[in-house]
């Protein structure tokens, strides 16, 4: 007895591959980021040594059809970071600047967070405007930066530390690929699968001396 192993070839990158031992196994090499399912048939053939061709359906020849469901997994995002060290003054506002980011697989979606537990960070602003943030139960903040550097792949955000502060604040900047578990079950059960990429910044913020209150009153003499 052998067997062959037929199916798709633009999911397994072969159409048949045999004969096998009845003992072994198969192994396939999936096409790049494919997820989704297919079928193969494993085709049981006996064997003897008259010159007769084998017929489809007899008892030479036995079917089996394998079903295979492949569940994407989420690439990790590409993430630059033009100055991850950075120096500003006391209430000022400072640029960060993002110089690439993107998936590596087209399936997927992009999103840009920023995140940080520091309770002197006084807060993000992305094309003059201000981000609000959510607090999440860990304590963290959470900022989502604009769709447009997503979509052109860089750009730049602002922060600014609470106000008089001088010191380090320290934040994270993540890229977050997401892809739906798109399989043979009803819709609303479908997952989500992300992988993320992340790069620490660090801001020095430099303290500046404010001008000191002086009132002055005239008094006669």
């Amino acid at each position: 007895m052998s067997y062959d192993v037929m199916g798709m070839s633009g999911v397994l990158g072969v159409e048949k591959s045999g004969p096998i031992s009845i003992s072994g196994d198969v192994r396939f090499e999936l096409a790049k980021d494919f997820s989704g399912d297919f079928e193969i048939e494993i085709v049981g053939k006996s064997h003897d040594d008259m010159s007769v061709p084998l017929v489809s359906g007899s008892e030479s020849e036995k079917v089996r059809t394998v079903r295979v469901e492949v569940i994407p997994i989420a690439d990790a995002p590409l993430l630059e970071i033009l100055k991850s060290k950075m120096i500003g003054t006391e209430d000022d506002i400072i640029s960060i600047e993002i110089t690439n980011t993107e998936v590596t697989d087209m399936k997927e979606k992009l999103t840009i967070e920023v995140r940080s537990r520091d309770e002197n960070l006084g807060g993000l602003m992305c094309g003059g405007e201000e981000i609000m943030g959510e607090k999440r139960e860990t304590g963290e903040m959470v900022y989502t930066l604009s769709g447009e550097i997503v979509e052109m792949g860089s750009g730049s955000f602002e922060v600014y530390g609470s106000k008089d502060f001088s010191g380090e604040v320290r934040l994270e900047v993540v890229a977050i690929s997401k892809e739906e578990m798109k399989m043979d079950i009803p819709r609303e059960e479908w997952g989500v699968i992300s992988a993320e990429t992340s790069v620490s910044v660090v801001i020095e913020i430099v303290g500046v001396a404010d001008p000191v209150k002086m009132k002055v009153e005239s008094k006669e003499v």
